[in-house]
């Protein structure tokens, strides 16, 4: 179901017909629902994955926000060899030696400070980094959304909240009971995943 048909879907919750509401408010209500509503409702694992960052040979410092991270969790590997993650900076300067400046080899420890991630070693050479991270949802493209129960949750969400705005009550009710349920789904859907947990035990500090 495209974005264009997820509208005329919502215009029906409210019994309305294509024109009746600018799809640009429309639009808004959906990717509304969709970036921020479910990952509140349901828990940060909504917006959960992963990302791969390539190093830069005597690079030690990168910015995670250009990569649509909106905060990092664990594990965070190369390969199948998970890396120490600290926190607290001063841990982490006290085990590696902050007045080394140029690649040493494969990264073994990361500290993760606001939207900052350093390294150490080092790196030498290009490693691949795999980093589990609570990401930053993007607006639900032109061809809509793949998950059924995404979608369902957006258009019902959108129409409760279109419902609302309009004082639209008996309309509200209905669709805010049909959002609930397709949250609750989701709820149970995120939480039965779990990231893969390959390599050494964690490390965090």
């Amino acid at each position: 179901m495209t974005k264009a048909e997820m509208r005329t879907e919502v215009l029906a919750k409210l019994g309305l017909n294509d024109g009746d509401i600018d799809p640009d408010v429309i639009d808004s209500y959906l990717d509304h629902i969709y970036q921020n509503e479910v990952p509140d409702e349901v828990g940060n694992a909504a917006a959960e994955g992963f990302v791969n960052l390539s190093t830069v040979a005597n690079q030690q410092d990168y910015d995670l926000s250009a990569l649509g991270i909106k905060s990092v969790r664990r594990p965070i590997q190369i390969g199948n060899r998970r890396l120490s993650y600290y926190t607290h900076p001063v841990l982490f300067w006290s085990a590696y030696d902050p007045s080394i400046v140029t690649g040493q080899g494969q990264p073994e420890a990361a500290l993760v400070q606001a939207n900052t991630m350093s390294l150490r070693p080092i790196p030498d050479d290009v490693y691949t980094v795999r980093i589990t991270a609570q990401l930053y949802r993007s607006t639900i493209p032109d061809a809509g959304l793949n998950d059924p129960t995404e979608r369902l949750a957006a258009i019902h969400g959108a129409a409760y909240f279109l419902a609302m705005s309009n004082g639209h009550e008996a309309s509200a009710i209905r669709n805010d009971k049909l959002y609930r349920e397709k949250l609750a789904q989701l709820a149970s859907k995120y939480a039965s995943r779990e990231p893969s947990m390959t390599g050494y035990p964690p490390r965090d500090f």
